[in-house]
C-alpha cells in the first residue's frame, strides 16, 4: 500500500473528493498494520490504516472492542480491518519513564480500562496463553514447563478487558492525559497482563515497577513479576506466527534474551 492507495481508500469511504486532499504521508509500518497521515483541505487530520496478518488478528473482535470502549474517532471500518480514523494528537511516551506524573496517569488509564463492565454474552475473545506455543521451534523444556506452570497457577485470577499490547507505540500523551490506541490484540484477560507487558516492553527498572504496582488496583508485586516472565514468553511465541522478516527475527531474539534473563533472576530453576 502507498500514498495513492490511502487517498483512494479515503475518498471511496468518505464524502471527500481527490481535490480535497491536502497532503498524505506514511507514518507507521508495524508488524500487523501500515498507517498513513492525511490532511484534508478543511485542515482536518485523519489516520488511514491498512490491516495485515489477518490470519492471526481477529478483526471482528477488534471492532467489538472499539464499540465497547466507545471509540468515536473511527468513522469507517471494513470487514478486514482497514479503517479511517480522526487523527489523535499526542506523542508516544518516552522510553525514559522517570516521570511520576506520566506513570500515574498511565496507571489510572489502565485501571479505567479494566473497570469497564463486560456482559456475560460478550463476543470479545478470551486470551489464550497457548495459542501459539505449538508453532515455536526448538522449544526450551525448562522455559516451557515454567510458563505452563505459572499460567495454570494464576488461572484463578479475575478477568478484565485488557488492551494486551501496551508498548510505547500504542500509548499517546497529549500533555494532559494518556490515550491508548490500536486495540487489535485486546482480549478478556488477567489484569496483570497489561502492566506486565508494558514493563517488559519498555525495560522499566525495579524502582518504577514498584511505583506502578502501588498505583494499580489489586496488583500484587510478586504476581506482577511472574507475569513479566509470562508476557515475555508469550511475545516470544507470537513471533513464530508473525511475518517472518528481519524485524520479527530481531524482536524474537530480544524476547529470547529477556525471557532467559528473567528466568534466571526469578530463580525458576
Amino acid at each position: 500500500m502507498n500514498n495513492n492507495d490511502a487517498i483512494l481508500f479515503f475518498i471511496k469511504n468518505t464524502s471527500y473528493e481527490k481535490k480535497d486532499i491536502k497532503s498524505v504521508k506514511e507514518v507507521h509500518h508495524g508488524f500487523t498494520n501500515k498507517s498513513f497521515f492525511l490532511i484534508t483541505i478543511d485542515n482536518l487530520k485523519w489516520q488511514i490504516r491498512f490491516s495485515g496478518l489477518n490470519e492471526v488478528v481477529d478483526r471482528k473482535n477488534e471492532l467489538e472492542i472499539l464499540k465497547i470502549i466507545k471509540d468515536e474517532n473511527v468513522i469507517y471500518y471494513d470487514e478486514i480491518g482497514n479503517f479511517i480514523k480522526k487523527w489523535i494528537n499526542g506523542r508516544t511516551l518516552s522510553l525514559i519513564f522517570n516521570k511520576k506524573k506520566k506513570l500515574k496517569l498511565l496507571c489510572d488509564k489502565i485501571n479505567k480500562l479494566h473497570s469497564i463492565a463486560i456482559s456475560e454474552n460478550s463476543k470479545i475473545l478470551v486470551h489464550d496463553y497457548f495459542s501459539y506455543i505449538n508453532n515455536v521451534e526448538n522449544l526450551d523444556k525448562k522455559i516451557n514447563d515454567t510458563y505452563t506452570c505459572l499460567v495454570s497457577k494464576y488461572s484463578y485470577l479475575p478477568k478484565v478487558l485488557s488492551h494486551n499490547d501496551l508498548s510505547s507505540k500504542n500509548i499517546l500523551f497529549n500533555g494532559k492525559e494518556i490515550i491508548f490506541i490500536d486495540f487489535e490484540w485486546s482480549r478478556i484477560n488477567d489484569a496483570y497482563f497489561d502492566s506486565a507487558n508494558f514493563i517488559r516492553e519498555n525495560n522499566i527498572s525495579k524502582k518504577w515497577i514498584t511505583f506502578i504496582q502501588k498505583n494499580l488496583i489489586n496488583i500484587n508485586i510478586e504476581i506482577l513479576r511472574d507475569f513479566i516472565f509470562i508476557t515475555t514468553c508469550f511475545a516470544y511465541q507470537w513471533t513464530f506466527v508473525a511475518k517472518q522478516d528481519a524485524k520479527t527475527i530481531k524482536y524474537r531474539k530480544k524476547c529470547f534474551k529477556k525471557m532467559n534473563k528473567i528466568y534466571k533472576e526469578n530463580k525458576y530453576i
